[in-house]
């Protein structure tokens, strides 16, 4: 998604606050992704020009990071004091997602940065993003419109999927296949969702547990 946005990137060995911060005061980044999980650490940033689904909009730098969710709850940027040191003032927005961010921590991150936090929603097996909140709509707790060219329909609860920038399958595990997609091609994600009446999507529940990375 870089490439097609035109972006540089940065990319960081780990996940360190203060590096965090200086780079989005050095840069002036704009939009800041965060994928929170509970397992490895890493970082990147990318300077983005142009994107098609307003996850970036024209001429913006953006930053993501990927802390695990316990040290991003407890360092930045709610908590952390490094956040006062340093000029953030060129963010438009934090963008979250990998795993849900409660409208509580959105709330402490929103009234400390005077920034608004947006989600978003992808899997590997998606190669990308599936569902992206525009800044222009704010709904906690939503992760956003399907991207272009993607469907989807709720079987039970859980968000089936279809759209060309899906995997064709796993690599040499074919029962996997069989348990991910059906017969006409829909890919079970595994993740319980609802749409409202204005075609956003929250993620509910997990029907199934998942290894990343």
């Amino acid at each position: 998604m870089k490439a097609y946005c035109h972006a540089t990137t940065y990319i960081f060995p780990r996940f360190e606050p203060e590096l965090w911060l200086q780079s989005i005061q050095r840069y002036r980044i704009t939009v800041s992704l965060q994928a929170l999980t509970y397992h490895g650490v890493n970082s990147l940033g990318i300077d983005g020009a142009y994107c098609p689904t307003d996850c970036c909009a024209p001429r913006e730098s953006m930053s993501s990071v990927i802390p695990t969710l316990r040290h991003y709850t407890h360092t930045a940027p709610t908590q952390h004091p490094a956040v006062d040191k340093y000029d953030v003032s060129s963010l438009n927005r934090w963008a979250c997602g990998a795993a849900p961010l409660g409208n509580d921590l959105i709330d402490m991150v929103e009234k400390r940065t005077k920034i608004p936090v947006r989600g978003g929603y992808g899997m590997t097996e998606t190669t990308c993003i599936i569902s992206v909140a525009i800044l222009d709509v704010n709904k906690p707790g939503s992760v956003g419109k399907l991207i272009p060219n993607m469907s989807a329909k709720l079987v039970d609860g859980e968000l089936f999927i279809k759209g060309p920038n899906i995997m064709k399958g796993y690599l040499r595990n074919p029962r996997a296949d069989m348990e991910t997609f059906t017969d006409d091609g829909w890919m079970r994600t595994g993740d319980v969702c609802r749409f409202d009446e204005d075609g956003d999507l929250y993620i509910v529940d997990r029907v199934k547990e998942v290894s990343m990375w």
